[in-house]
C-alpha cells in the first residue's frame, strides 16, 4: 500500500479550540500501534518479571480516547491518566477511567518544589515498570519558548521514567528533522523504535482536511542502541 491509498482517519477537533490544541486521538491510530509495538506482549513479559502490574500512563489524556483503547486491547494493566483541564479529567472518571485533574509538568500545584520531589511525587503512580503513552498537546513552539509543549512532555517522561520504563508519543513525521527534537532521535539517546507511517488524519473531522502524516516513537530509559524503523502497514478492522 502507498502513502497515498492510505486511509484517512477521522480526527475531530475540539470545538473550544484551546490554547493546548486538544486532538482527541482516534481510535485506530492508538490500536495500530498496540499491535504494531507489541505492548500486551511486553506488558505480559514485565509482569511476570516483576509480579506487578504495570502501569499504562497517559501524562495529557484529553477525554479518553487512548485510554478507552488501552482499556479494551491490554486487560489487567494500570491504566491511568492525568489531565490538565477539569471537565475533561471529569469525563475520563466518568467512563471509569482513573484520571488525575493535574498538569504532568507542574505535579503538585507548585508546592513540590525541587524537581526531585516532583519525580518522586509522580513516581508514587507508577508501577515497577510503566509505559508513558500519548498524544501530547502543542508540536509547535510559541513566541518567545525555548520548547514546544509536545517536546516538554517527552523529555520530562523520559527524566521521571525508571530504567527500562518506555516512553511513546504520537508525533508529526519528520519531526525528528527539527533540532530542538534532534537529540532524542539521535544513537543513544534512547529511542527504542519508530512506527511510520500510521496513515493521515484529518484534524477537521471530515475526511478531507487538515490531513497529517504520523508517526509513533518509543523511546527506552537506559537505551543506548540503535532504533528500529518499523513500516506499518494499515489493517483495517
Amino acid at each position: 500500500m502507498t502513502d497515498s491509498q492510505r486511509p484517512l482517519i477521522p480526527h475531530v477537533r475540539d470545538s473550544i479550540g484551546d490554547e493546548l490544541d486538544f486532538f482527541p486521538t482516534p481510535p485506530e491510530e492508538t490500536e495500530l500501534f498496540l499491535r504494531a509495538a507489541q505492548v500486551l506482549a511486553w506488558v505480559q513479559e514485565q509482569e511476570k518479571a516483576t509480579g506487578s502490574r504495570v502501569t499504562l500512563f497517559d501524562p495529557g489524556a484529553g477525554d479518553g480516547a487512548i485510554l478507552d483503547v488501552l482499556a479494551r486491547e491490554v486487560p489487567g494493566a494500570n491504566i491511568f491518566g492525568f489531565e490538565l483541564k477539569q471537565e475533561r479529567a471529569a469525563e475520563c472518571n466518568r467512563k471509569g477511567h482513573n484520571v488525575l485533574w493535574a498538569d504532568f509538568l507542574n505535579p503538585g500545584s507548585g508546592t513540590l518544589e525541587t524537581k526531585e520531589a516532583q519525580i518522586a511525587y509522580l513516581r508514587g503512580f507508577m508501577s515497577p515498570k510503566t509505559w508513558f503513552i500519548g498524544n501530547w498537546p502543542g508540536y509547535k513552539r510559541k513566541p518567545g519558548e525555548a520548547k514546544s509543549l509536545a517536546l516538554r512532555f517527552t523529555e520530562w517522561a523520559l527524566e521521571v521514567a525508571r530504567p527500562g520504563d518506555r516512553v511513546s508519543s504520537l508525533l508529526p513525521r519528520q519531526i525528528d528533522c527539527q533540532v530542538a527534537w534532534r537529540h532524542l532521535f539521535l544513537p543513544g539517546g534512547g529511542l527504542l523504535m519508530e512506527h511510520t507511517p500510521c496513515g493521515r488524519i484529518s484534524f477537521t473531522g471530515d475526511g478531507q482536511g487538515g490531513q497529517s502524516e504520523v508517526m509513533w516513537a518509543t523511546w527506552e530509559k537506559g537505551y543506548e542502541g540503535l532504533a528500529t524503523v518499523c513500516p506499518v502497514e494499515w489493517v483495517p478492522s
